[in-house]
């Protein structure tokens, strides 16, 4: 199965200024979901490891999934005390995921009957 990019299997590596377009261009919460997971898997295990647990992201399924986790990220960021290398790690993260919840909200809004 070929990945967002359609460079074929695997992980792959992305500029990271690329994503809120890829995120942008997600026409409906199935398209979101399946770039968060290609997101989520280019991250390192060692890049996941410098991150607090509860900031770790677990299995992504659905929109819901992905609002959650973006809330949950939001608020450790509050009350985060590591290494400011770690708080970048933390920050890059949460700066995807609380744009991806954006994005599913527009989405939600122009696909609900007004």
């Amino acid at each position: 199965m070929a990945d967002i990019t359609g460079s074929g299997p695997g992980r792959h590596e992305r500029h990271a200024g690329l994503w809120p377009n890829v995120l942008d261009g997600a026409r409906n919460e199935l398209d979101l979901v399946n770039v968060v997971r290609e997101y989520v898997a280019t991250w390192s295990p060692e890049e996941l490891g410098r991150l607090p647990v509860s900031c770790r992201p677990g299995k992504i399924t659905d929109g819901e999934d992905v609002s959650d986790f973006a809330f949950c990220i939001t608020c450790a960021h509050l009350s985060f005390s590591g290494a400011l290398a770690d708080r970048l790690l933390l920050e890059r993260l949460m700066g995807f995921f609380t744009h991806a919840a954006a994005r599913l909200a527009a989405l939600q809004a122009t696909s609900s009957p007004s």
